[in-house]
């Protein structure tokens, strides 16, 4: 069975931007990369315009990176969460 995944326009840019710039930074910047991009309106912006926004966003999160230790971030918020019957696969919260 063949599974079929549709992209966007917009999605096959960022993500072909993503693997040109050889990211090596956290997943997490991706992430926030990807989510501030989505937000872009994109009707009247052409292929170019895309491209340069995401190639913006992705070098922006990676520089914002260098200063940001995530890991501490988010385990501060997640300590906060009302989490403890989530089901973790890798995690245990209760060590």
């Amino acid at each position: 069975m063949k599974i079929i995944i549709h992209l966007s326009r917009e999605q096959a840019i960022f993500f072909e931007t993503m693997m040109d710039l050889n990211y090596e930074f956290e997943l997490e910047l991706l992430i926030l990369a990807y989510h501030d991009f989505l937000r872009l309106d994109f009707s009247l912006l052409s292929d170019k315009d895309v491209h340069s926004r995401a190639k913006h966003l992705i070098k922006h999160y990676e520089a914002l990176g260098k200063g940001v230790d995530l890991y501490d971030t988010r385990w501060a918020i997640l300590e906060k969460l009302d989490l403890d019957d989530a089901e973790w696969e890798y995690l245990d919260l209760d060590q």
